[in-house]
């Protein structure tokens, strides 16, 4: 039996280990600090061994908290300066202080499918920029990451990623399989991040397939942000909404089925 952290794996079981991840560290970023985050983190076992198994959870929201030890800097600070800046991401940052609260979107107040009341979590009093969760940005912006990707890394501000980060892009564009992430609990759509999709697409858990070609590259917000960039058609798509709800499904599945149509 493999053990993780002193505790046999065999009694934690996935369920049970999820609960103790959401009780240890709660709302995340918007009730801890940075260290409190990591320390918390650090006293839990892993779901499975390293590098067995890919999945969503809280890993990105640790690689900021490094990210800022390395650089001495802040994870916002450390993003527009090799991110956002290249790409000209002028409207893409942490939070939404300032005069430019007005500017952020906000969801309809009830479900339209259920009625129910719905809210998008307020990330503007977060205690550390975190490297999972958290950025707002525009349209403009979305795309302006996505012809990046298209253009495996490259920029009219300079290259982006590294030699590595293309040659492993390029090797999903071939078919490496690997297993689709775990649900997590959801956060804020407008953030970009990447799940390579490859060898066949996805399933949503309720439709069915979905069209697209292999080493497409795409991560579905939870509120409604919708992307992907697709080199073999060398085709980027963004389409952003504030829709919390199950409803954001429908308008990736629909608006995907309509401009894949529409190529000739």
């Amino acid at each position: 039996m493999r053990h993780t952290a002193g505790i046999p794996e065999g009694l934690l079981g996935r369920t049970a280990l999820h609960a103790r991840y959401a009780e240890a560290v709660g709302d995340g970023m918007t009730a801890l600090d940075g260290p409190e985050f990591v320390a918390r983190l650090a006293a839990l076992p892993l779901l499975t061994d390293l590098g067995t198994q890919w999945h969503c959870g809280l890993g990105f929201d640790l690689l900021g908290q490094i990210v800022e030890s390395l650089t001495a800097d802040t994870l916002g600070a450390f993003l527009a300066r090799r991110l956002f800046a290249p790409l000209g991401m002028t409207d893409t940052r942490f939070g939404a202080p300032g005069p430019d609260a007005d500017r952020f979107a906000v969801p309809s107040a009830r479900d339209p499918l259920t009625g129910a009341p719905q809210q998008l979590p307020d990330l503007g009093h977060a205690r550390f920029e975190s490297g999972g969760a958290g950025l707002i940005g525009t349209g403009g912006d979305y795309l302006a990451f996505v012809r990046m990707l298209l253009a495996k890394g490259d920029s009219d501000g300079g290259r982006v990623l590294g030699t590595q980060d293309r040659r492993a892009h390029a090797r999903r564009r071939a078919g490496t399989r690997r297993r689709h992430p775990a649900a997590r609990t959801p956060r804020l759509a407008h953030r970009p991040r990447l799940r390579p999709r490859v060898g066949r697409p996805p399933r949503d858990g309720r439709r069915g397939t979905t069209p697209g070609s292999a080493g497409e590259v795409t991560w579905p917000g939870a509120s409604g942000a919708f992307w992907w960039a697709d080199p073999a058609e060398d085709l980027g798509m963004v389409f952003l909404t504030h829709a919390p709800s199950r409803l954001h499904l429908r308008h990736w599945q629909q608006i995907k089925s309509l401009v894949l149509q529409a190529l000739r």
